[in-house]
């Protein structure tokens, strides 16, 4: 063999065995990253549930799914956080085990909740109500004639702020509506006399009056109450026929 060929030959067996110990260089390196891969995805896994305390994260949001910021928490019978203003709270050193917590804000029922904290990447998500969006729904099951569900949807509000007067109404409206009438008159005149003068309390006064109780001075005496403290044509009209059928009686 001339020294061209020797030299031709020594460089392809080179450049083979580089060739070689280059991929083999390169599986190792693939290697390597895959078994750090597998045996931090077991020790993570170890890691996650194998713990004395943790932190705990959580979100509050409302039924329209709002953050409720500057709720209270009590964990255990002890005080917890506060949440922040996007609803956000964390318990800095959460036992692993069962836990009770109760949600306080004003104005919202108060949520309780007892739950398993077993996994530190758990996080707590709590819905809670507010008195407004009580009266939202019972309205709305007043609207559907669902007497049951309205009535305990107002009963839920008035222990968020009893003898509130746009709760009391709704109150009389599901009895007008499911033909009590007389305690409907009974609930709105006493809303009355609380010192609440709204003026759909007398225009609904005046309806009991005039349409379920056939007494019609006394849908005249409060539907005008009602055009003392609001303007309406309508109502105006009704008041003017109602006086006119006085006076044909």
């Amino acid at each position: 063999m001339n020294t061209k060929a020797r030299n031709t030959a020594f460089h392809a067996t080179r450049s083979r065995s580089m060739s070689f110990r280059m991929n083999t260089h390169t599986a190792a390196l693939l290697l390597l990253p895959l078994l750090l891969f597998c045996s931090c995805a077991t020790n993570n896994k170890t890691t996650v549930y194998d713990f004395q305390t943790a932190p705990l994260f959580g979100m509050i949001y409302d039924y329209d799914n709002t953050p409720c910021a500057n709720v209270r928490m009590r964990i255990d019978g002890a005080d917890g956080p506060v949440s922040g203003i996007n609803g956000r709270f964390i318990v800095q050193s959460l036992s692993r085990g069962e836990h009770r917590i109760v949600f306080t804000k004003e104005g919202y029922e108060t949520e309780s909740l007892s739950f398993q904290f077993l996994n530190k990447n758990q996080v707590l998500y709590v819905r809670m109500i507010s008195f407004e969006q009580l009266l939202e729904k019972a309205e709305d099951a007043i609207e559907y004639h669902q007497w049951e569900e309205g009535d305990e949807l107002l009963k839920r509000a008035e222990q968020i702020k009893g003898n509130d007067p746009l709760a009391r109404y709704l109150k009389a409206v599901l009895l007008k509506e499911k033909g009590e009438a007389e305690k409907a008159v009974e609930i709105l005149l006493e809303i009355l006399r609380s010192g609440f003068k709204g003026p759909y309390v007398y225009l609904a006064l005046g309806d009991l009056y005039q349409y379920q109780l056939q007494d019609i001075p006394e849908a005249v005496r409060y539907i005008e109450e009602y055009l003392k403290l609001e303007a309406n044509r309508e109502v105006q009209k009704r008041l003017e026929e109602l006086k006119k059928e006085m006076g044909d009686q």
